[in-house]
């Protein structure tokens, strides 16, 4: 908001502080092998991608100005950074079917303290020996493969990717191994709910797709702003931003071309 505020009042050396204050929020949470830490930094890029926008079309920043917003939007690698994220899910998805069976009432609270009578004293009864007793020592296994068996799959797909593989490409590789899981095993009930979302992990592919396209196309357009700035006119294609503005022609992240 400072930002905008700042362009609209044509402050433009307070407005690049605190366009590359964003970019410098984003960057704090770089090396957090968490999934959580992972997608705040790629909201924090799509809210940074508005604010740019707006700034390219303002005429007082300068090629000083540009290189440095194109320096910044260069530095993140999404792929790279939510591999060891996905890694930790996985040590932490362990973990926790590991307590749910040593330990069922760290999570489940204790199997015999029902909070009403009659037939919902019967129902919660039911539900109670479930957690303790079936799930943890037969159905668990089931549900641990299960959502092991997602994040194994979305960091094969983040590794296609960093191999150079069009996303649109290893996100289909994903869904075709998630739809025979969904065949092989049916999903139930599970009390570790937070744990059994098919969607979660595909949520997070889809947003790496998101994040890394706006990315691409931030710093394209960035190139684009400069030769503009120094020739006084747009390129007649993307090959005549290389190697001046740009080391290489931009590729489309998701198909490649």
């Amino acid at each position: 908001l400072a930002a905008i505020d700042d362009l609209h009042e044509n402050r433009v050396d307070n407005a690049q502080a605190n366009l590359m204050a964003m970019m410098s929020l984003s960057k704090g949470l770089q090396h957090e092998p968490l999934l959580i830490s992972q997608l705040v930094r790629m909201a924090m890029i799509q809210i940074s991608f508005n604010t740019f926008w707006g700034a390219l079309h303002h005429p007082g920043f300068r090629e000083p100005h540009l290189a440095a917003w194109q320096q910044a939007w260069s530095a993140p690698e999404f792929l790279r950074d939510f591999q060891p994220a996905l890694q930790m899910e996985i040590s932490y998805s362990e973990n926790i079917y590991r307590m749910a069976r040593t330990n069922p009432a760290s999570l489940f609270g204790g199997p015999f303290s029902p909070s009403s009578s009659g037939q919902g004293f019967q129902a919660e009864l039911r539900e109670k020996l479930h957690m303790h007793l079936l799930w943890p020592y037969w159905e668990s296994y089931r549900d641990e493969y299960r959502e092991l068996f997602r994040i194994q799959s979305g960091l094969a797909t983040v590794r296609q990717g960093l191999a150079g593989q069009p996303w649109k490409l290893a996100l289909h590789d994903y869904y075709s191994a998630v739809s025979s899981l969904q065949s092989d095993q049916p999903s139930t009930s599970t009390p570790l709910w937070w744990l059994d979302d098919s969607d979660s992990i595909r949520s997070c592919l889809q947003k790496i797709g998101a994040a890394e396209t706006v990315q691409h196309m931030m710093v394209c357009a960035i190139a684009l702003q400069r030769y503009k700035l120094r020739h006084g006119r747009f390129p007649d294609g993307l090959s005549q931003l290389a190697p001046d503005f740009l080391p290489a022609v931009s590729m489309d992240f998701m198909d490649g071309q």
